[in-house]
């Protein structure tokens, strides 16, 4: 009779252990140790919530002038590709092929549109520009170096694109940690150098589609963060051009305001803008 309570608490014990140690994926196979059981099927995965997490964009920027006046500019999407973004009554409106941009017109609502570029691109770059503005034809052409600088050039054209005349507008970008950090402007005998610091947060329109690609400087665009400080500088004057930017930021360390103060010669302005997402 001993000898079966021994064995009946032997059972108990491993049977225990078993259930303890494994739960219910615990089996015994012959008289070896337990195992885990492989073949139960893991929960399903499709009972797991997916959270979607939407793309951060900006619907709206205020900005005041040092006069006083205000603008206010409002952008419209479908997805992280951008509709238009309009000023009162003036208008631009993006068209893409795929996911790069291929059209930017800029429009008055009661003239019409009054300049148009589209976008050619190659091996993923930007490869030239032809522009309509004021009922004049341009092509811009880019060329990439091998120091990371990107030349460009303004030729005149015809509604066909066939080039003419070279224009005096020439330049050059150089770009470094996704940010425009220098940009060289020359127009005949006339040359200009403009400098960019940034910080390390979130341009507000860096989520934009295409916006990376577009490397046209008056366009505002190929920028990953905020610059903190521009200084522009020319061969005509000694004069030299500085403006401060400061920032008010979200949890998302996207710009909620910004403050910029200009500096050129004695004179010194201070304007704001602000953006909603």
């Amino acid at each position: 009779m001993k000898k079966l309570l021994y064995l009946f608490s032997a059972v108990l014990i491993v049977f225990a252990s078993c259930t303890d140690d494994y739960g219910d994926y615990c089996i015994k196979k012959n008289d070896s140790n337990p195992i885990k059981n492989d073949t139960i099927s893991p929960p399903k995965t499709d009972s797991i919530p997916v959270v979607v997490v939407e793309p951060i964009l900006v619907k709206k920027q205020v900005h005041t002038y040092a006069n006083g006046d205000v603008t206010t500019v409002e952008l419209l999407y479908n997805d992280t590709k951008i509709i238009s973004d309009r000023e009162g009554p003036n208008v631009t409106n993006y068209t893409y092929e795929g996911d790069v941009i291929k059209k930017i017109e800029k429009a008055d609502d009661s003239e019409g549109v009054y300049i148009t570029n589209e976008y050619f691109y190659a091996n993923g770059k930007l490869d030239y520009i032809f522009s309509k503005e004021f009922g004049n034809y341009y092509i811009t052409k880019y060329t990439y170096n091998s120091d990371g600088s990107v030349f460009y050039s303004k030729i005149n054209s015809d509604s066909s694109k066939n080039e003419n005349e070279y224009t005096p507008i020439s330049g050059r970008y150089t770009f470094s940690g996704g940010n425009l950090i220098t940009h060289q402007f020359y127009s005949g005998t006339f040359e200009s150098l403009t400098t960019y610091v940034y910080d390390s947060k979130n341009n507000p329109r860096v989520n934009i589609l295409g916006f990376g690609a577009l490397i046209d400087n008056n366009q505002g665009f190929a920028v990953k963060n905020n610059v903190v400080k521009k200084t522009t500088s020319n061969n005509v004057d000694t004069s030299v051009e500085t403006v401060v930017y400061t920032y008010e930021y979200d949890a998302n360390g996207y710009p909620t305001k910004r403050t910029e103060v200009t500096q050129s010669g004695a004179k010194t302005t201070t304007e704001t803008t602000t953006y909603t997402y």
